[in-house]
């Protein structure tokens, strides 16, 4: 049985992730709070905080396998 998850289920974490840019169809993690951007210098502090270096998505199910597939 296959079975798709939205970035956004309950059932998944973002370990590393400070907070999320959401759209109806995927989810950006940040390691700055995205909705208070305006905040931080430009350039280079919030290219940094855009990578996602350091943050993966962790399930919390248990019962099936799961494979990821991450999109670019």
């Amino acid at each position: 049985m296959t079975q798709k998850l939205r970035p956004d289920d309950q059932r998944l974490s973002w370990q590393g992730a400070i907070s999320f840019n959401d759209t109806a169809d995927w989810r950006m993690p940040w390691r700055i709070p995205f909705d208070q951007i305006s905040l931080y210098p430009p350039d280079a502090l919030r290219e940094r905080a855009a990578v996602t270096a350091g943050q993966r998505p962790a399930s919390r199910i248990r019962k099936y396998p799961v494979d990821y597939v991450l999109k670019p």
